[in-house]
């Protein structure tokens, strides 16, 4: 059986909810300024980088969708959007866990 920390890392250079709780990063306005396809885990990942932010986030294929919806399907539009991080509770092989999931903020780029 896989520990779902294993999997969600705490700490390293990649957010998670603990940490984004820590930094207070909910329902605040952050800025995608790169977005790069990375192997975490021997697997693709989506990694977002955020304007005056250390950390960096690997999405996950749901938040991949709600950006996409958004912002379009090409990963290279969705820099210089804004999103915001929300909390949320999901199942993970059986058992409810804390996640975070992204809510768009309305495209600035008219």
């Amino acid at each position: 059986m896989t520990n779902w920390q294993d999997v969600y890392p705490q700490g390293g250079n990649l957010l998670n909810t603990k940490i984004a709780r820590e930094l207070k990063l909910f329902n605040k306005k952050l800025k995608i300024v790169s977005v790069d396809i990375e192997q975490i885990r021997d697997k693709d990942k989506i990694v977002l980088t955020f304007e005056g932010l250390d950390k960096r986030y690997a999405i996950n294929k749901t938040n991949a969708g709600i950006i996409a919806d958004a912002f379009g399907d090409d990963t290279v539009n969705w820099n210089g959007e804004e999103i915001q991080l929300i909390e949320i509770r999901t199942t993970y092989q059986g058992e409810t866990v804390p996640a975070l999931q992204v809510v768009p903020i309305e495209s600035q780029k008219g």
